[in-house]
């Protein structure tokens, strides 16, 4: 990633693209994906981190009694 490239994620505040941007890029060129298909992975998760950053805000904004999360536990599995 160029110096420009990380300036530019980092003042527009694109954090999670900022942090898969080289893992993803190693894998687009092995892969041989399409620019477009690049830039919608990066956007992806984008996307994924600021919906989950506005659910956990939504949660810490409801002033639950007890803290609350939008992860479910797993359950203990039964032995058969």
């Amino acid at each position: 990633m160029t110096e420009e490239l990380e300036q530019r994620l980092k003042n527009l505040k694109l954090r999670r693209m900022l942090s898969v941007y080289d893992e993803q890029l190693r894998a687009a060129e092995k892969a041989q994906v399409s620019y477009s298909e690049f830039v919608a992975g990066l956007l992806r998760a984008q996307w994924h981190d600021r919906q989950e950053s506005a659910l956990e805000w939504r949660i810490r904004r409801a002033n639950l009694p007890e803290r609350w999360s939008h992860r479910w536990p797993t359950a203990p599995r039964a032995a058969c």
